[in-house]
């Protein structure tokens, strides 16, 4: 896991901080990922035998026979564990939710009666609650120490629309270690209106709480420089199948490159979206050229067969509505408009 920034606060109204999504909890260690092939086993293609290349950039196996032949031939996959740079402290592995993915949740115990997962996150700005984790804590007959908040704060980053927080509660959660327990008490949390993405746990743990806790990505950085100067984090072969990059519900947008059929109309619609404006011309002069089109367009309809009646009122209709007719916009004087 490396840690992610979070997405910047926004102003009040209501106020809007943000959350995001990335590892780093006490003692973390930095993060890489494992190659998961046997030292000195060369990589290979599962159609060809290729070296150059995995089953899924090979030319001669579709995307279904190439996930067909990685899903057979793959070995079971390890845990990802952390780089060890304290030789006396095993690799801990990352545990595992209901549906068996790993989501770096640890483990821990909310005011010493309930069983709950807290995600560690150092790209969060708040640390943030379900509400479904307070339900429970009052069927066990907790008092809990919430506070309405005087103003309606909200966030954004958990799901698509930002959601709104009334409420924060103080929470002590307890973690075991290799060294024993670990306690945070008096932990000020965020309640959420609504639960968590699926992989997030109950609890979201905030930057400033990674940071007390001794996170820091530099340090990381650094200890790990003065192990070596390259890590290798290439990956056997690309997983198929959807990506999880954020566990939290983010709208993103792919466009694609457009053809030259489209680059060649993209200044005329621009044109129509984003019209030049004339700031300097004259209205009266733009008024009578304005005017001058709309005659043109009348004998036009003229010469095709209409009626002297018939253009007699369109040139009435005209001449009521011309003010909507522009050649260029421009800055036109305030018009009073009925309700």
């Amino acid at each position: 896991q490396s840690p992610r920034a979070g997405a910047a606060a926004v102003a009040p109204g209501p106020k809007l901080s943000s959350v995001g999504s990335g590892p780093g909890s006490a003692g973390t260690k930095l993060q890489g990922a494992k190659k998961s092939s046997t030292p000195g086993q060369p990589r290979k293609c599962f159609k060809c035998g290729d070296l150059t290349h995995g089953v899924f950039q090979c030319p001669l196996a579709s995307a279904t026979e190439a996930k067909e032949l990685y899903d057979k031939n793959r070995k079971t996959p390890k845990p990802v564990g952390a780089v060890v740079l304290v030789t006396d402290q095993p690799v801990q592995t990352m545990p595992e939710d209901s549906a068996g993915q790993k989501t770096g949740s640890l483990a821990c115990r909310v005011n010493g009666v309930l069983a709950a997962w807290a995600k560690p996150d150092s790209g969060a700005e708040i640390s943030v609650v379900t509400p479904h984790l307070l339900q429970e804590l009052r069927a066990k007959g907790q008092w809990l120490r919430c506070r309405d908040l005087q103003q309606w704060e909200s966030i954004k980053g958990i799901a698509a629309a930002p959601m709104v927080l009334k409420q924060e509660v103080k929470l002590d959660l307890r973690f075991d270690t290799i060294n024993g327990g670990l306690t945070l008490k008096n932990l000020t949390c965020w309640v959420a209106s609504d639960g968590l993405p699926p992989g997030m746990g109950d609890i979201l743990l905030s930057e400033g709480v990674m940071e007390r806790l001794g996170y820091n990505a530099q340090a990381l950085l650094d200890q790990a420089r003065s192990v070596r100067d390259v890590y290798d984090m290439d990956e056997d072969v690309a997983p198929p199948g959807v990506r999880s990059v954020l566990a939290y519900a983010a709208a993103t947008t792919i466009h694609p490159e457009p053809t030259p059929e489209e680059k060649e109309l993209q200044p005329d619609e621009e044109q129509r979206c984003f019209p030049d404006i004339d700031v300097t011309q004259d209205r009266e002069e733009a008024r009578a050229l304005e005017w001058s089109i709309l005659e043109g367009k009348l004998d036009e309809a003229a010469n095709l067969g209409c009626s002297a009646e018939f253009r007699a009122k369109l040139a009435e209709l005209l001449s009521e509505y011309r003010d909507v007719f522009r050649i260029k916009l421009g800055r036109d004087p305030p018009v009073d408009m009925p309700p």
